[in-house]
């Protein structure tokens, strides 16, 4: 990484545990940047392996990292926050140590954020990848379906790794919630679209590495512990209170006997015309295709037959 140059300072938090093996490429994926006035923030959430020490000899190469250490192991929630509290960028992005951006991540989306200053956050599409970060696919985000006061009711719609934030915004909506895992970062959307409007702007920005010890594999092992209550808080502070769940039982052709699917509904709102309406199962792309596929068919189903009058 260089010395910084003209243009506003964009702070990069990441949040690193044990993340030796997978530091480098995340840090020259922000030396890399075509807008080089950064500085990335490493925090360091009390790793046992040689985090630190990779992470401190980056520092040491270059005055734009810094290192901040947690006495002990925190969680990505306190990490991020112990980041925020010490930036000094006029704009926020979130990196996790084991993923990367693309180059011109910060330069497009900062000259979208400058362009259009109606808008506090910018997002964009992502890569996945494997261990090697050789991109498999590219998962479009998009511009939803309904306003995001709605749909964040019913589904998180980045990664922290997607966005770029302003600064005004990082400071109205304050901290990650630490309580709240694992959808802290579903909560922290919730509010900042109380807050402002977000953008898209089309085009890849960064690559979502997946391997077996990625963070947010251990987090899906506890959201059959959490997610009940997770999702109870998220409608609660959303404010969208015409949201209901409900369990439903249906089994569309190709779709096992006695599959259930979580689905949600507005009786008098927008969501369940959408629903019904559907013509693609991009609204469950985190599973993979024949599943999606099922769960689209079976909720379509059930909307059109129960939830329309």
């Amino acid at each position: 990484m260089s010395t910084p140059t003209e243009g506003p300072l964009v702070s990069v938090v990441m949040p690193a545990f044990n993340a030796a093996s997978f530091l480098a490429d995340s840090v020259a994926s922000v030396a890399a940047q075509t807008h080089r006035a950064v500085e990335l923030l490493i925090v360091d959430d009390g790793s046992s392996d040689n985090t630190v020490r990779v992470a401190e000899e980056f520092a040491a190469r270059d005055q734009r990292v810094r290192v901040i250490r947690s006495p002990r192991h925190v969680g990505t929630s306190a990490a991020r926050n112990l980041a925020l509290d010490a930036m000094r960028g006029d704009y926020v992005c979130f990196l996790d140590a084991d993923d990367a951006f693309l180059p011109h991540k910060i330069e497009m989306q900062l000259a979208f954020l400058r362009a259009n200053p109606s808008y506090g956050l910018v997002f964009s599409d992502v890569y996945h990848s494997y261990a090697n970060l050789q991109p498999i696919r590219l998962h479009r985000t998009g511009v939803p379906p309904l306003s995001f006061h709605e749909l964040l009711t019913v589904r998180n719609w980045f990664t922290p790794i997607v966005p770029l934030l302003t600064r005004s915004l990082v400071r109205s909506v304050g901290p990650f919630d630490e309580n709240l895992v694992p959808a802290e970062d579903w909560d922290y959307w919730i509010r900042c679209a109380q807050v402002t409007s977000f953008g898209y702007l089309p085009g890849p920005v960064a690559i979502y590495r997946e391997h077996p010890h990625q963070t947010s594999r251990q987090s899906d092992r506890s959201v059959s512990r959490r997610s009940g209550s997770s999702t109870s808080t998220l409608v609660e502070r959303s404010g969208y209170t015409r949201v209901r769940a409900r369990r439903v039982t249906c089994r569309p052709r190709g779709i096992p006997s006695g599959s259930r699917w979580w689905c949600f509904a507005s009786w008098r709102g927008s969501l369940a015309p959408y629903l019904a309406g559907a013509t693609s199962p991009c609204f469950f792309e985190s599973w993979n295709e024949s599943t999606a596929l099922g769960a689209w068919r079976a909720i379509r189903r059930v909307v059109r037959s129960s939830f329309i009058p």
